[in-house]
C-alpha cells in the first residue's frame, strides 16, 4: 500500500523538471 504512494511521487518528482523545461515552450 506504501509501494503506490511512493511510485506516483517518484513520477511526479522526475516529470516536474520535465514540466518547467518545457513551460517556456507554451509562453
Amino acid at each position: 500500500q506504501f509501494l503506490p504512494a511512493t511510485l506516483a511521487l517518484y513520477l511526479w518528482y522526475i516529470s516536474l523538471p520535465i514540466s518547467l523545461a518545457g513551460l517556456p515552450a507554451f509562453i
